[in-house]
């Protein structure tokens, strides 16, 4: 005996935009583009003027941080080295599933090893 399976009925919503709102709408949704940019591309469909709305997005995106602090820097080779480990990788290279990375921050000399396990990156 097959069971039958009942889905339920959805009800049915519409959205609707006013042309009011619709140089604004279509602003936000190509990514924040200059308005009289979107109006020429919309112009074909709809009749729009370009409003003075301002984008509040567009406003923070567009605002200047300050620093988040002074770096140190190296000034001799090996005085500084970074080191990224990254893995494990499903049968990367050779059946090594890792690697770890070294850099010099003064010179930015960079060199790779492969590893079977974490554990050997001592």
């Amino acid at each position: 005996m097959v069971a039958k399976t009942v889905v339920p009925p959805v009800s049915a919503k519409v959205n609707i935009v006013s042309n009011g709102n619709l140089l604004q709408l279509y602003h936000e949704r190509m990514g924040h583009p200059n308005k009289k940019h979107v109006k020429s591309v919309l112009k074909q469909e709809f009749d729009i003027d370009v409003d003075t709305e301002v984008c509040e997005g567009c406003v923070y995106g567009k605002a200047h941080r300050r620093q988040f602090g002074t770096k140190i820097r190296a000034k001799k080779p090996g005085k500084i080295i970074h080191a990224n480990v990254c893995g494990p990788f499903c049968n990367w290279f050779s059946n090594y599933r890792h690697f770890v990375l070294f850099k010099d921050d003064y010179s930015v000399f960079h060199i790779l090893y492969f590893m079977k396990e974490k554990s050997e990156v001592s």
